[in-house]
């Protein structure tokens, strides 16, 4: 299998360093029921935008 040139340097995004810092970040803040119900009502929006027929629409 061939590799790509840039990936097979040192260079990496999720090294075991970067890693073990997010792990070990502190949770700042947890979303209150009403941001959760925001952010899904506005994930519905963006969706419904999109105007893919669902499922049962199809048949």
């Amino acid at each position: 299998m061939e590799a790509d040139k840039e990936w097979s340097t040192d260079r990496r995004l999720w090294s075991p360093e970067n890693t073990s810092r997010a792990w070990d970040a502190p949770d700042t803040h947890t979303p209150t029921a009403a941001e959760l119900a925001a952010a899904r009502s506005q994930a519905r929006a963006a969706f419904d935008a999109l105007d893919i027929p669902t499922h049962q629409e199809q048949e």
